[in-house]
């Protein structure tokens, strides 16, 4: 039997090959006698004691990465609605599950504010304001968003709702050439940025 220099017992057994057999309850008429083998055997038995109520739990997600899972898992299943991109090229879209996406993203930046959700619905424009479809004049749709956010209460201001409100619309408009009417904000919670996010 070879041995790594590394494992090698003085016996000449590797002691990796030993601790699989002692992990599987096999061994040989050497290893059952062998002082060496043995006290390898010994360790595993130590560690299985000290394990085994351990590997017995049931392991559960944490609720909070169940939802960020099945969140995303949604996100694939249901693209969202297509809101149309002024471009001179021709017709351009993002969904407004991506955009929601990308505004999120824009906040997180944000030590102080933790975005739990992001909604986005089209505003209703009056007939005689839109402009005729697939036009490069064409004016992106005027938007309403909806946060649900946490805040830290060591740095999130009186000001912070405007902070918030005008990253969404920047964002909105920066990025995607798009309209934000209104952002409506509910804080639903409140955390100590001392703890990691």
């Amino acid at each position: 039997m070879s041995t790594s220099p590394e494992h090698g017992l003085p016996c000449g057994r590797d002691s990796l090959s030993v601790w699989e057999n002692a992990r599987n309850d096999t061994h040989d008429q050497h290893e059952a006698t062998c002082p060496y083998c043995q006290g390898v055997y010994e360790q595993f038995r130590i560690l299985a004691i000290a394990s085994d109520p351990y590997l017995a739990q049931a392991i559960t997600a944490p609720t909070s990465l169940i939802a960020t899972v099945m969140r995303t898992v949604l996100t694939e299943l249901r693209p969202g609605r297509p809101l149309p991109i002024p471009s001179d090229a021709g017709p351009a879209f993002i969904t407004d599950t991506a955009l929601a996406a990308a505004l999120r993203a824009a906040l997180d930046t944000d030590p102080a504010v933790i975005t739990h959700r992001c909604r986005i619905d089209t505003v209703d424009v009056p007939e005689t304001a839109r402009s005729a479809p697939n036009t490069p004049t064409q004016q992106p749709t005027p938007l309403a968003v909806q946060l649900s956010v946490a805040v830290s209460y060591e740095h999130y201001t009186r000001h912070g709702e405007s902070v918030v409100r005008t990253r969404v619309i920047d964002t909105g408009r920066n990025l995607f050439a798009q309209q934000i009417d209104t952002v409506d904000i509910e804080i639903i919670d409140v955390f100590s940025t001392e703890v990691n996010r």
